[in-house]
């Protein structure tokens, strides 16, 4: 009875053994999985973090509001006089919000824990000293965002060469039919082809209203340079001729930054600079059926820190004038 008892506590001993040995095991390889996959993610996004190497601050996103709507309603009894609804929240367009979703999208992979915000035009020279020296990304171009704008001409002044937008106009181009916009830098002028691609579009036919289910391809730009009003932070302008190139060049960041980084190493090897170097960027997007369908990074400009210097006293001069 006794060797009985003895042999069944040393079988039920063996059996506890090896239950617990195999959960340690199943645990063991599930935390060696987890430990490996985010290890792998990092390291995988380590160039990434070499693009976005932001400052150790909060992030602010610096988009252009749009126009309220307005109600053709009496306001009182002067009959005809419009009135606007109370704003709530600034306006952006479909492509600006879906572009700042994406570079959000972007520095998730690299586990940013500082603030994120976002300010219309506005608000952010309403707040100008507080908030200028922190980390930037200024959204769409110089055509309706103030900020990119000064950035932009300042840069210009400096005799930077980077790539941004330039209006076309036809009272001081003859043979310019039409207002159009395109990229161009200190050596070349990049046309977007949305125009002539809707224009062909309306001449076989096709409706505005149908553009937006149409292939269209536009250029677009990504410059990351040293915030002037702290050096320690950066700004991120990304911009298109067009809006659906804003949103193209932040996707770019997001999905295809893997182009940047590998012709941004090129191109700072021969400028010797290293790879996580300010630069520009000229973009081609290819937009069809409320998708970006293609993005292909053509060109890269590294921009020095020695170039810089300086320019924030220039800034401060033109959001002044």
């Amino acid at each position: 009875m006794k060797y009985l008892l003895l042999l069944n506590t040393s079988w039920t001993d063996q059996l506890f053994e090896f239950i617990i040995t195999l959960i340690l095991g199943i645990l063991s390889g599930i935390i060696a999985t987890i430990i490996y996959k985010r290890y792998s993610e990092k390291l995988n996004n380590l160039p990434l973090g070499k693009i976005l190497n932001f400052g150790n601050d909060d992030l602010l996103f610096v988009f252009p509001h749009r126009n309220e709507v307005v109600i053709n309603e009496p306001a009182s009894k002067e009959e005809g006089k419009p009135i606007k609804p109370p704003k709530i929240i600034p306006r952006t367009a479909t492509e600006d919000f879906i572009a700042i979703n994406n570079i959000i999208s972007a520095i998730l992979k690299l586990n940013w824990r500082k603030n994120v915000k976002a300010y219309d035009v506005d608000r952010f020279f309403g707040d100008f000293h507080n908030v200028r020296g922190k980390n930037l990304v200024t959204v769409c171009s110089r055509k309706i965002n103030k900020l990119t704008n000064i950035l932009a001409q300042g840069l210009e002044e400096k005799g930077v060469n980077f790539f941004r937008t330039e209006l076309v106009d036809p009272k001081t181009n003859p043979d310019q039919k039409y207002e159009e916009w395109r990229v161009v830098d200190n050596h070349g002028r990049y046309p977007s082809r949305t125009y002539t691609e809707m224009m062909a579009y309306l001449k076989n036919g096709k409706k505005p209203e149908d553009f937006a289910e149409l292939k269209l391809t536009d250029k677009a730009v990504i410059t990351k340079m040293m915030n002037p009003w702290n050096a320690q932070n950066k700004i991120i302008m990304i911009a298109g001729a067009r809006g659906i190139g804003t949103w193209g060049a932040a996707e770019c960041i997001k999905k295809e930054w893997k182009q940047i980084q590998k012709k941004l190493r090129y191109a700072s090897r021969e400028k010797g600079l290293k790879s996580n170097c300010d630069f520009s960027a000229l973009i081609e997007i290819t937009y069809e059926k409320y998708d970006i369908k293609k993005i292909e990074v053509q060109k890269i400009e590294v921009i020095s820190v020695e170039s810089q210097g300086g320019l924030g006293e220039i800034l401060d001069e033109l959001v002044n004038m």
